[in-house]
């Protein structure tokens, strides 16, 4: 009889201990998402930075563009092109050599041959025409994808929708009226 109960406690006790792992392993993935959802939230902000700056010393709209999706490469998932052999040292290297080529591209069809990754589609901006005198505004919005386990036991889409915004002072006339050539 006595080793009848203790059997009983043994199982009771495996039974508790999967259940507190569930529960911290669920926790630790809600603070991982978390940690990411926040990274990629400075991601999106430095984008936008980014993409004021071009805008304030007076670059087109299409090269701000091609500045808020470099910006935004940390968050734009895996390349797809080109297709790397390796690991996350030769995608740097070939990333590093692309982006003075993606950012020189005279137009939108040389892009993708070029530069492109999954999640790129999911990056906006947008910057309307400043008043006189007031502050340019560049916002850069991204539908972020939820990637990590779990994650619908903390929030029931799987894309959190981030934004980040911008105010600068115009500079643009300081740029483009002094070329003196």
């Amino acid at each position: 009889m006595h080793d009848r109960s203790r059997q009983g406690q043994t199982g009771q006790a495996l039974i508790e201990s999967v259940v507190a792992i569930l529960l911290i392993s669920l926790l630790f993935m809600g603070l991982v998402q978390i940690s990411l959802l926040y990274t990629a939230k400075e991601v999106v902000q430095y984008a936008s930075n980014k993409g004021a700056r071009a805008r304030t010393v007076g670059l087109n709209n299409f090269m701000i563009y091609k500045t808020v999706r470099v910006g935004t490469i940390p968050n734009a998932g895996k390349m797809v092109w080109p297709e790397v052999e390796g690991g996350p040292i030769e995608q740097s290297e070939v990333e590093l050599a692309n982006i003075p080529w993606y950012l020189g591209a005279p137009n939108a069809s040389y892009l993708p041959a070029i530069l492109d990754y999954d999640n790129w589609s999911s990056v906006s901006y947008n910057s309307p025409a400043p008043f006189p005198g007031g502050p340019l505004t560049v916002t850069v919005s991204q539908n972020y994808p939820l990637t990590m386990p779990g994650h619908s036991a903390f929030y029931a889409d799987d894309i959190m929708p981030l934004e980040g915004e911008t105010k600068m002072e115009s500079h643009y006339s300081l740029y483009m009226n002094d070329m003196g050539w």
